[in-house]
């Protein structure tokens, strides 16, 4: 089932890791000017993604089946094979069930990992935003040709799906991640042109504050916030029925309300999923832990953008 309300440490043997699936559709951000069955597509498509999370079991990973780091010296050792089909020596107290408990070597590798990975996708969004918004002809380009739209909205749904499969397969992983990124980029890119620049400036200065904050926040906390999953997932269906009502009966103080109650929600998802990231992920699924982090900074940025931000 979906992140929110499965137990366990969030890794899965047996088949892909669903965790971030539902929240993808938010990032498709409407906006009156586009086709007009943009929206009902994107929720259609989010709870398809969201139903598809069910019934995938998570099984904890055994210490001896992580990757090695040959670098490292060992007290506790079990021999495996490595993706390479080479025999390799592993350090199960150095890894820990997850990263929290992990040796400090290993978690920082992983923190570093994760951040660097988020920089660069939230760096190449901000630059393709900025590329849209300052050329006159790129504007008019993306915002006619509404095909091009729908391919990256439908894309990013594929390649979310792909990336969970393929998440531990280098380099796959970091193809679908940069293909993923590119396609979130365009959609978040399209949705920035038919905005003022002050508006788009406020809301990313105010995105970037409140994502530092938490973050900063959650990781010097000793709390473990992973059980507010469940909740977080019942809001987030309550957020997306709620968007899908707005498509056929439209009104202004709704669509302030879901913008408000997404950039609450999608506040409350970065602490989650930092807190997820220490406590339920191992250290080899950077990849998820970015990819969780980077959609929560979007949709935060998109429904500030929509709640603050003066259109064209």
């Amino acid at each position: 089932m979906s992140k929110n309300l499965r137990p366990g440490d969030g890794r899965d043997n047996d088949g892909p890791d669903w965790n971030l699936n539902p929240r993808v559709i938010f990032v498709l951000e409407d906006h009156p000017k586009l086709f007009p069955w943009q929206e009902l597509i994107c929720q259609f498509q989010g709870l398809i993604t969201a139903l598809n999370g069910r019934g995938f079991p998570n099984t904890p990973v055994p210490p001896f089946q992580l990757s090695p780091n040959p670098s490292i010296k060992m007290a506790t050792k079990a021999t495996s094979k490595d993706s390479f089909g080479k025999e390799s020596i592993v350090d199960d107290f150095m890894y820990g069930s997850n990263v929290a408990t992990a040796h400090v070597y290993i978690r920082m590798g992983f923190l570093r990992k994760v951040y660097g990975i988020l920089s660069v996708q939230l760096l190449l969004t901000t630059i393709t935003g900025f590329l849209f918004m300052s050329s006159e002809t790129v504007t008019n380009y993306v915002q006619q040709n509404h095909w091009m739209l729908l391919v990256a909205m439908v894309g990013s749904i594929g390649l979310v799906i792909a990336l969970m499969i393929y998440k531990n397969q280098t380099p796959t992983n970091y193809i679908l991640l940069g293909l993923f990124t590119m396609f979130e980029a365009y959609c978040v890119g399209t949705v920035v042109t038919f905005y003022k620049v002050h508006s788009v400036l406020e809301a990313f200065l105010m995105t970037l504050v409140v994502a530092v904050s938490l973050t900063m926040y959650t990781l010097q906390s000793k709390k473990d916030f992973s059980s507010w999953g469940a909740g977080l997932f019942a809001c987030l269906c309550v957020l997306l029925v709620a968007s899908f009502l707005q498509i056929f009966f439209p009104t202004v103080l709704m669509d302030r309300m879901i913008a408000a109650g997404g950039a609450l929600l999608f506040s409350l998802f970065i602490v989650f999923d930092t807190s997820m990231m220490m406590h339920k992920l191992s250290p080899e699924e950077y990849i998820v832990a970015s990819v969780n982090l980077y959609l929560d900074i979007l949709n935060l940025f998109l429904h500030l953008l929509r709640l603050m931000g003066e259109r064209k």
